[in-house]
């Protein structure tokens, strides 16, 4: 996965095109699980999304504390749900 003109990205290990997931306009770090759930930073200044691997819209996947401005590096645990990050 990748980000290329504001957008969360993605390309088959077998090739082919690459496909849009999302929009990220400033992607700050990104974590994909094996149940196929990409949790990201979108930009410097706000909190982590998740979208499914697939695309779609994104939703909230933190949310920033009172004197936090940004979440970001994200980082699956090994069990696949539970996931590290900075926080500023």
């Amino acid at each position: 996965m990748f980000q290329a003109g504001g957008k969360l990205k993605k390309v088959d290990v077998n090739g082919g095109p690459a496909v849009t997931l999302t929009d990220a306009p400033n992607l700050r770090g990104a974590t994909w699980n094996r149940d196929g759930v990409i949790v990201f930073a979108p930009n410097r200044l706000e909190a982590l999304r998740r979208v499914a691997a697939e695309g779609g819209p994104s939703i909230p996947a933190t949310k920033l504390a009172k004197g936090q401005i940004t979440h970001r590096a994200p980082w699956f645990l090994p069990d696949g749900r539970h996931f590290l990050f900075a926080s500023t």
